[in-house]
């Protein structure tokens, strides 16, 4: 099973937002895609960290991934995107920076195990977690335009093994021919 989490709050940002929408979460939380909202980078690396809602689930988390529709605006090979989490508030840990195209593509970074300890997730450690968005663009030296690292729309997954339930036998079939 997958269980969906949107950010729902800014924790720290440095990146510049477009379109409209609540602060920074705001601009990329939505179930649907829309490309007229989100943040971007025309600069150095910058960084937005989303706090999300906290896990309703039960059962055995086998992987944690941020999936970003993302793309570089203008030219190509400029543009970066990065993708991290935080757990507990300590120290990211991010996924190798990747080259955005032109062009909007879904990217993702997937964590195994929580990356903190090594350990098996649990999911005190989802409830604990907060999702970062690395955007690196560029100033055009040629003066032909700024080249812009977007991201439209994040989530979080969690895929996980539901509890087997309870194999639950009627108590008239279960003392059925018991005397």
């Amino acid at each position: 099973m997958i269980l969906t989490l949107r950010p729902n709050s800014d924790f720290l940002t440095q990146c510049a937002t477009f379109g409209a929408g609540v602060w920074h979460y705001g601009r990329i939380n939505e179930v649907t895609a829309d490309d007229a909202n989100g943040i971007r980078s025309n600069t150095t690396m910058r960084r937005d960290t989303f706090g999300l809602p906290l896990a309703s689930a039960t059962g055995v988390i086998s992987s944690v991934t941020i999936k970003a529709r993302a793309s570089g605006y203008y030219v190509a090979g400029y543009t970066k995107i990065q993708l991290g989490l935080w757990v507990n508030k300590a120290f990211p840990h991010r996924k190798s920076v990747t080259e955005l195209p032109y062009g909007v593509t879904i990217y993702s970074g997937e964590w195994l195990v929580n990356p903190q300890t090594s350990a098996v997730w649990t999911w005190e450690n989802i409830n604990n977690l907060y999702m970062e968005i690395g955007l690196e663009g560029a100033v055009d030296s040629k003066g032909t335009g700024d080249m812009f690292a977007q991201c439209f729309q994040a989530w979080l997954e969690v895929e996980y093994e539901s509890p087997p339930s309870a194999n639950k036998v009627p108590l008239h079939l279960f003392f059925q021919g018991v005397k």
